[in-house]
């Protein structure tokens, strides 16, 4: 948490992790293969293991119906670490200018757990930048 303003922090780099020899995006899914070392080293585990079990197949079928769009998934991202606990989710467009924005944002949050003291609680946020998809989206 303490790097999550911390421009060009690598997660990877900090925990001495060679990205060239322990990770394998394939074209189809777009998911990482990390080694389970790797993945304590990080702290993943349940995320990863939930998006291998749960979102390559979703994603797929996205990726096939829509080829123009871009799904990635971002084990480096920062933004929100000790806000959304495990999985979030960023979405950004690229406007008419070949400007990229983030648009969405959101994830699992553990504060409605904590309000009504319930371990069954589960509560999945998200915004929306609608005043900057307003202004930086209008078409001309």
């Amino acid at each position: 948490m303490l790097n999550t303003q911390t421009r060009g922090f690598d997660v990877f780099k900090h925990y001495g992790i060679d990205l060239a020899n322990n990770l394998n995006i394939p074209e189809e899914v777009g998911i990482a293969k990390l080694s389970d070392d790797n993945l304590k080293k990080l702290g993943i585990e349940k995320a990863y293991k939930f998006l291998m079990r749960n979102c390559s197949m979703m994603i797929s079928r996205l990726m096939n119906k829509y080829p123009e769009v871009s799904f990635d998934y971002d084990f480096n991202r920062i933004a929100g670490i000790g806000y959304y606990d495990h999985l979030c989710i960023k979405i950004s467009a690229e406007n008419e200018d070949d400007e990229l924005y983030p648009l969405a944002d959101g994830g699992f949050v553990d504060w409605t757990r904590q309000l009504i003291q319930s371990d069954q609680e589960i509560c999945l946020t998200s915004g929306f930048g609608s005043e900057l998809f307003i202004n930086k989206f209008k078409r001309r």
